[in-house]
């Protein structure tokens, strides 16, 4: 069976593979809209479509996970919220900045990417 996306906060944001786990996990009641500002805006936080695809092969593992065992929820919130605050900081600086979602995201991205580029590689073989 497909896996279908986290349904969409009632502010209208959201939606899509970039917001997989933090969509469930707001979905679950852990986070509020603040798990879809990227959404708004992933090309300035350098999200290519390569990242999305790695990102994609950890994500739906998790996400088929906490729809099974809920209570799972706070463990995965707990570790997401760093990378939240420090990606909601870096598009509207309002946020709190965050050093640990921000060694997160640095390390967390071009590690996605790799992901990504090795699944097309894969897939074109």
């Amino acid at each position: 069976e497909a896996l279908k996306p986290p349904p969409t906060p009632p502010s209208g944001g959201g939606g899509g593979i970039s917001g997989y786990v933090c969509g469930e996990l707001a979905a679950q009641g852990y986070f509020g809209d603040s798990a879809y500002f990227y959404q708004k805006d992933r090309t300035s936080l350098s999200i290519d479509d390569n990242t999305l695809s790695g990102y994609s092969i950890i994500a739906i593992p998790i996400v088929n996970l906490l729809r099974r065992k809920p209570k799972y929820g706070p463990v995965f919130a707990f570790i997401v919220r760093p990378w939240i605050d420090y990606m909601n900081w870096k598009i509207n600086k309002s946020a709190n900045y965050s050093v640990v979602g921000h060694c997160m995201f640095a390390v967390g991205v071009p590690f996605f990417r790799l992901l990504g580029k090795i699944k097309q590689k894969l897939k074109n073989w």
